[in-house]
């Protein structure tokens, strides 16, 4: 249960958010928030006028941000909850377990097929900010800045001081069930801003903007000069350049990469794919006799384009992507199934026992070399896919389980090609995740699609059943969409409160609270997105229904004189519905 959270402002109410009743049951239409119209457009300054506003008022679940792990996949919610579905042998889902609800596909798997909620244990007064999922282990910022993780812990990637447990798991492993505090050991001052999740180890960027790493380091994936594994943060030492800061992190299978305050990119770790982007496969050191590697950050080399800064970068299993300041994606590493996406899978060189190329090469966009790149996401194994700025999703590399989204399988593409949305070919996508054999995307909706391998039930659409085209996560069992009231200080607001949803999602019914005379801005808050009808309704002195309530606050001090109505203290928001409010522009005022 999430918290109440009281704000301080100046102007001072009490605010209690009604409950959003639905007519009917629950609207399943999967639209974005929207507001046309409100009628009456007009009321009493006394309030208790019942309108109908128009729009798209969806009560499914929205999401926040999606985060594809290995065979799982977690997003954060519209109430700021975690939800996570898919393979959970390793307590990797975060609710408790490590069996069932259900058993996915012949392999007799562990697994969830529909999203399930993550427990915060004994801090359920907390929410989560941000979200990543790896390998089998999964870690959140909560909104206390901390960060928490779950899952396997087989190499310490959980952070809490140990590789023992704290639980066991599947075939005796050590993991936790239920997310675990990453101890900071020396530096319990620092927070942290971002957070990834690499195959066995973990890094994140704190308050400091330095990075720190934990969990298996044999190839030198922490980035502290040693290959020695960490069961609790350690800094990344910036060798030469310890007057850089860091933007930006990414890390998969064994190896992180970053971008510094000098908008280059530098990565450390395994090195045998030209991963690392320096050019070359067999250092510049050897973690073990046979693992060539970098135990601390090195730059990457950007050819004959030295002149390019990167604005993004993300780490897969043996291959990593950039956008660099010219908004084209750049890609380095192994290309033995096209995941460079330079319209071939046979080099341009040669590395260990693949085709490679030991720096970044240009991703070809075919018959659209217009577009440009938003944002790209490298997958855990051999496939890559990127947001242009037309806002749809083209893919690339392995497309053995239809990862690609293209609606084929088995057809592996050497340059991107885009996801075909069906009959949702309206929606936008605003965020995309690459787990190792599927892909997730939340669209300009707020629902979460995703294709590709279901074997453990990762797509959460209720099924084991592979998809090569997008498929809606199935929300059906979550709490409805949770609605807040946004307070606008320098306003005064007021309540539509007792928030009645029709049916089919087009319209809602509430009643006004007394205000002052005015033209007002009617807004509705979602969770994740507010919408505004400007000049929207309008309170007046002679409306009828009602007493004359004059001055409610005054236009001047913005000091509540009804008492009441208004008291000192700070403004309450009981988020457990749909809430409306209406904002008085003040040189309106009659």
């Amino acid at each position: 249960m999430k918290k109440t959270i009281a704000k301080k402002v100046k102007a001072v109410a009490l605010v209690l958010v009604m409950g959003a009743g639905v007519i009917g049951g629950f609207a399943k239409i999967a639209e974005a928030l929207t507001i046309t119209s409100v009628d009456p457009e007009k009321g009493p300054v006394a309030g208790e006028q019942d309108v109908t506003i128009k729009g798209d008022f969806n009560q499914d679940m929205k999401w926040k941000q999606v985060a594809a792990g290995s065979g799982y996949t977690c997003a954060i919610a519209s109430n700021d909850q975690a939800y996570c579905w898919g393979f959970k042998a390793y307590g990797q889902l975060g609710d408790g377990t490590n069996t069932g609800p259900e058993i996915c596909s012949s392999y007799y798997y562990e697994c969830s097929k529909t999203p399930v909620a993550v427990l915060l244990g004994d801090r359920p007064d907390l929410t989560v900010k941000q979200i990543t999922a790896s390998e089998r282990h999964t870690c959140v910022i909560a909104s206390n800045d901390q960060a928490y993780c779950w899952g396997w812990n087989s190499h310490g990637q959980l952070g809490d001081g140990t590789n023992t447990g704290p639980e066991i798991c599947t075939l005796s492993t050590p993991c936790s069930k239920t997310p675990v505090a990453v101890l900071l050991g020396d530096r319990p001052d620092l927070t942290v801003k971002q957070i990834v999740a690499g195959h066995y180890h973990t890094c994140a960027i704190a308050s400091n903007d330095q990075v720190y790493c934990w969990g298996e380091n044999g190839s030198g994936e922490l980035g502290d000069g040693t290959n020695t594994h960490r069961y609790t943060p350690v800094a990344v030492l910036l060798g030469d350049r310890p007057d850089l800061t860091v933007k930006q992190i990414a890390a998969r299978y064994a190896h992180t990469c970053a971008i510094a305050s000098d908008d280059q990119a530098y990565c450390w770790g395994y090195n045998h794919y030209s991963q690392l982007g320096n050019g070359t496969y067999t250092g510049p050191e050897l973690c073990t006799p046979s693992t060539p590697c970098s135990k601390t950050p090195v730059a990457v080399l950007l050819g004959d384009r030295p002149n390019l800064t990167v604005k993004q970068i993300s780490a897969g299993e043996h291959h990593t992507c950039a956008i660099a300041g010219d908004t084209r994606v750049y890609c380095w590493g192994t290309n033995n199934l096209g995941q460079l996406g330079d319209g071939t899978n046979t080099g341009p060189e040669t590395c260990a026992f693949y085709v490679c190329s030991r720096t970044p090469v240009a991703v070809l966009l075919g018959d659209r070399p217009d577009l440009t790149a938003k944002q790209i996401y490298v997958g855990h194994y051999h496939h890559t896919c990127a947001i242009a700025s037309n806002d749809q999703v083209y893919c690339w590399g392995l497309n053995g389980s239809g990862q690609l989204g293209d609606g084929t399988v088995a057809t592996h593409r050497t340059t991107p090609v885009a996801v075909q949305l069906g009959d949702r070919s309206d929606l936008a996508v605003k965020q995309i995740s690459v787990g190792g054999a599927h892909t997730c995307a939340i669209a300009s909706n707020d629902q979460v699609y995703c294709w590709g391998d279901n074997s453990f039930g990762e797509l959460g659409d209720g099924t084991d059943t592979n998809r090569n085209t997008p498929v809606l996560v199935d929300t059906s069992s979550l709490p409805p969409a949770t609605y807040t009231v946004t307070i606008d200080v320098g306003g005064t607001p007021a309540l539509c409160t007792g928030v009645v949803i029709a049916t089919d999602g087009k319209s809602l019914k509430c009643t006004t609270s007394a205000h002052i005379a005015g033209l007002v801005d009617v807004t509705v808050d979602d969770g994740v997105s507010a919408k505004t009808l400007e000049k929207g309704y309008e309170y007046v002195r002679d409306g009828g229904g009602g007493s004359i309530i004059k001055d409610i606050l005054s236009p001047d001090t913005g000091v509540g004189r009804v008492v009441g109505l208004l008291v000192l203290g700070e403004v309450v928001v009981v988020a457990v519905g749909v809430a409306i409010f209406f904002k008085i522009r003040k040189e309106e005022f009659r």
